[in-house]
């Protein structure tokens, strides 16, 4: 007796995927990110698709935390919307994939305690984009 699995939107999910891959940055742009300054590098990828991201933190931090906390945020932001238009089976095994930033969230959480971090810093390097 075979089993019914509801496999999801594949085409569907492929396809917008595939169009947020244009607005990733290309080669050109990380060798001219080489040559630049931290507080450069936070200019040029605020004028990209992260720029939301790089005005929320710009206040809190400068050089490569903003950087770092900027694109975390859209990582986890873009990962959230990649899940929630995923349905059936696709959505459980794109969900298992992400499930790699909560064990890199424990672990930045057994790091931070081992050194004896701030609490409210420490949880400005989760990246919430597992389930």
């Amino acid at each position: 007796m075979a089993l019914k699995r509801n496999i999801g939107n594949c085409a569907y999910a492929v396809a917008r995927v595939r169009t947020r891959k244009r607005f990733l940055l290309k080669r050109e742009d990380y060798v001219r990110m080489l040559g630049m300054e931290p507080s450069a590098i936070a200019r040029f990828i605020s004028e990209s698709q992260y720029g939301k991201d790089v005005h929320e933190f710009g206040l809190k931090f400068s050089g490569a935390d903003l950087i770092e906390y900027a694109i975390y945020a859209h990582l986890a932001r873009s990962y959230s919307e990649v899940l929630r238009f995923c349905h059936g089976d696709l959505r459980t095994k794109v969900g298992e994939y992400m499930r790699r930033w909560d064990i890199y969230n424990i672990k930045t959480a057994m790091r931070g305690k081992l050194y004896n971090e701030d609490p409210a810093r420490l949880s400005l390097s989760f990246v919430p984009a597992g389930i």
